[in-house]
Parts: structure tokens; sequence; C-alpha cells
């Protein structure tokens, strides 16, 4: 059986001794590189940004100046919803994004996120 990650040997010695490789997370092992189907990643998708750097005090009462109504919910994006933010100016932006890849079984990549 293969781990999610990926198959890989984790030494020379194991494949010398004959004993199959071991896999990385865990104790699974593969028996050969066939029997561990790599694929590639075939999409990756955004699904939320979480703004780690927000000050998280901007809630959702619009209707007088007293303080009130719940504070927005996280993540403060996603493609159906959009919350605003509260951040100090000329700080450094930190974000946690929620990704989806396809397919779940995919090989670990190492990819690049750009966004403007």
């Amino acid at each position: 059986m293969c781990g999610l990650l990926s198959c890989n040997a984790n030494d020379d010695d194991d494949e010398k001794s004959g004993e199959p490789a071991k896999t990385s997370p865990g104790d699974e092992t593969c028996e050969s590189d066939t029997s561990c189907p790599e694929q590639k990643i075939a999409t990756i998708r955004l699904v939320g940004v979480t703004f780690t750097s927000d000050h998280a005090v901007l809630k959702d009462h619009d209707s007088n100046w007293d303080d009130g109504g719940a504070r927005y919910p996280k993540p403060e994006w996603t493609p159906s919803d959009i919350y605003p933010i509260s951040h100090t100016h000329d700080k450094l932006l930190s974000i946690t994004l929620d990704l989806e890849i396809e397919p779940p079984d995919a090989k670990p990549e190492t990819v690049t996120i750009r966004g403007d």
C-alpha cells in the first residue's frame, strides 16, 4: 500500500536486501515503482484566503456608530464571499491560502504561487 505523499525508497540498502522500500510518512511499503503510481497535479484551485495579519476588529454592524454585531468570519475571501479586513499601513500582509488540489492523491510538487 502506498502513502498519500509519495513512494520513495529511503536508501539503497532496502533494494539490495530484497525488502520493499518504505514510504514516507508511515510504515506502508511499495513492492515496486509500478505499484505506486504517482499522478501529477492537474489543477490547483484557490478556495479561501485568511488574512493572518488582520486586526480582527471589524464587525458587520453598520446601522449606527454603536458597537454591535459579530466579527466578520474567516476566511475573509472565498469565491462567493469577500469580507473587509483592518490592517496596519506599511506593514507586511500575512495570509494563509486554502487550496484544493486535484487529483487528491497527486504526488508532492514544488509550485510557485503569485498574486497581484
